[in-house]
């Protein structure tokens, strides 16, 4: 904008988007705590691998492979209708906390009126 006309000065902005590649794999310690974990690596680390003979490859094809498995989450039926619940516990808890939030500030007002107004 002209000077003369506007003190106000446009920002400009340039929207871009960087690819920094895939994320790199972090080991979580509870997972080591969750049932089935160790079977689940067991069992991916001894699938067979069709790289041949190169070490690195059947290496690095695993560790793949048992990523994908691990961020999958195999989880048993039971383990999703016990998370279920967990989630259900939780909301259901969320909501109370609001109701009481809100019945509190009901009565503080009640007891207090509007301080902000002159009668």
């Amino acid at each position: 904008l002209d000077r003369f006309l506007s003190d106000h000065r446009p920002i400009l902005l340039r929207e871009s988007t960087y690819d920094y590649g895939p994320s790199p794999f972090r080991f979580s310690k509870y997972w080591a705590e969750v049932d089935g974990f160790e079977k689940l690596i067991v069992e991916t680390w001894s699938d067979n691998v069709a790289c041949g003979s190169n070490d690195m490859l059947n290496l690095m094809y695993k560790l793949k492979n048992l990523k994908k498995k691990i961020y999958k989450g195999d989880a048993s039926e039971e383990v999703i209708y016990k998370r279920l619940e967990i989630v259900n516990s939780i909301n259901e808890l969320e909501k109370q906390q609001a109701m009481k939030t809100a019945q509190k500030a009901k009565i503080k007002w009640a007891i207090e009126g509007d301080e902000n107004s002159k009668y």
